[in-house]
């Protein structure tokens, strides 16, 4: 398990070694950029490089494109502004001097208030008078016609009552009548 003594004489460092170390980095990152640059002209630009590229020249067009439609934009506001104002409906009003439309609303306001007010007076007339006929009529029941009413029901009441009293009375006799010719009666049995 131990080592030969040539493996051993082989893992030994060398005084030289660490330069050997950094030269050998140094090429290696000579050889990785001679690569790159040799891959980079046989196949032409990376695809990140192309992509970039693209959108900045993407990006610039845009960016003229807004301009343009930002100038179109201003040039149409200012014309729409120029001619609405020449060509408005409210601009030949004001060359012909017609007046304003808060005038004509004042007046129609002051129309409408006159007559609400006309309607107002009216309703609070009738209303007095419906309350004046209210007051001044004619009740529906005096007390006398409710004194005969009530003198009337009483008496036909004590007519009713006396009615059924006979009526039971009646009734009665003949019950008793009943009772009288069954006992007198002879029986079935006995005839």
């Amino acid at each position: 398990a131990r080592m030969p003594s040539i493996v051993q004489g082989a893992l030994r460092q060398t005084a030289s070694e660490p330069m050997m170390r950094s030269a050998k980095g140094e090429i290696k990152e000579q050889l990785r950029s001679m690569v790159k640059t040799t891959v980079r002209e046989r196949s032409g630009p990376s695809f990140d490089e192309r992509l970039q590229t693209a959108v900045q020249r993407r990006s610039e067009s845009m960016k003229q494109m807004e301009k343009e439609q930002r100038e179109r934009l201003e040039d149409a506001i200012a014309s729409g502004q120029h001619k609405s104002v020449s060509e408005s409906p409210i601009a030949a009003f004001a060359r012909a001097r017609i007046a304003p439309n808060h005038h004509k609303q004042a007046i129609l306001l002051e129309e409408r208030r006159r007559k609400m007010s006309e309607i107002s007076k009216k309703y609070n007339k009738d209303k007095e008078a419906m309350r004046e006929r209210l007051r001044a009529r004619e009740p529906l029941f005096r007390v006398s016609d409710v004194a005969a009413a009530q003198e009337t029901l009483a008496r036909q009441a004590a007519k009713r009552r006396k009615e059924l009293s006979d009526e039971e009375k009646k009734r009665w006799e003949q019950i008793t009548e009943i009772e009288l010719k069954v006992l007198n009666r002879p029986l079935l049995m006995e005839g």
